[in-house]
């Protein structure tokens, strides 16, 4: 490769990426859907986010409806789940479970299927619109919500036919993914903040992409987490090696000395600087 030929070594650009970076600068949590259409927008949803807004709120008309004057929590949870389960047939999609539409959130209101989480973002939209104390809960593995109500708490599947769980089918479904001697721990039922479920949804579109050897698409995904939080060191050091994967040499070579001088202890310093060995050598013969 010839200095004519190297690669622009310039950092993914995007309005999307700008705006979710200042809803993300504000002190607090982030709004749930505005920022998750931010990341379909730039990520290559083909469904509209405009569409995505008139659906969502006439989705709250419906419930605000069929709510009425309900005030006893097992009986509103029991409204909200029969609507979007059986009435709009919300559902997960087992057949083509990775397929990044069903992380993005126009998407999953225009096909009504997607995964764990995305179907999770519309209940708990639709439940801050309603006043209704819907929280999303990050299980290992799997993501379901929570419905608080008093002293007593709720659980219900979105991806599994909307189903209402208590905690031990909590606990069984995580025993079933890692083994029967898997721990528990009370902290896996707490409520997320919205910040945790992008960042969660955008590390599972992440994942995708880099199973796809997509790594133009990965690199905008490592992008907007950072935005969440610029200092994660693993997703500046990944961030730097799809950088230099992709030939942009010189910022994926900054990326890595910054994750070694945030976590100078990190069991993968030692290849990481190996790497960075690699890189240099390799910006050297292309000057």
């Amino acid at each position: 490769m010839t200095g004519g030929t190297r690669p622009p070594n310039r950092m993914f650009t995007h309005p999307n990426l700008d705006q979710f970076r200042s809803l993300c600068a504000v002190p607090g949590d982030p709004p749930l859907l505005e920022a998750a259409l931010l990341v379909a927008g730039a990520l290559g949803c083909c469904s509209c986010s405009e569409k995505a807004r008139l659906e969502m709120a006439r989705h709250e008309r419906n419930l605000r409806e069929r709510l009425g004057n309900t005030t006893e929590p097992l009986m509103q949870l029991r409204i909200l789940a029969r609507y979007l389960g059986e009435e709009e047939k919300f559902a997960g999609n087992t057949e083509r479970y990775y397929e990044t539409d069903n992380s993005f959130i126009p998407c999953v209101l225009d096909r009504k299927t997607g995964i764990p989480i995305s179907l999770s973002i519309v209940a708990i939209e639709l439940g801050r619109r309603l006043g209704l104390p819907v929280r999303g809960v990050g299980l290992p593995g799997h993501f379901i919500c929570s419905y608080e109500a008093g002293a007593k708490t709720y659980f219900f599947d979105p991806f599994n036919g909307w189903k209402t769980i208590c905690r031990g089918d909590a606990e069984r479904l995580m025993r079933n993914l890692f083994g029967g001697d898997f721990e528990v721990r009370d902290e896996y039922f707490l409520p997320w903040s919205n910040r945790q479920i992008l960042d969660r949804s955008l590390r599972n579109l992440k994942a995708v992409y880099l199973s796809r050897g997509d790594l133009d698409s990965a690199l905008k995904a490592v992008e907007f987490i950072l935005a969440i939080d610029p200092a994660q060191g693993n997703e500046i050091r990944d961030r730097g090696l799809i950088r230099c994967q992709l030939g942009k040499y010189g910022l994926g070579y900054e990326d890595l000395l910054s994750y070694l001088s945030l976590c100078p202890e990190a069991p993968d310093a030692p290849h990481v600087q190996r790497e960075l060995l690699k890189i240099k050598k390799q910006m050297e013969s292309v000057n």
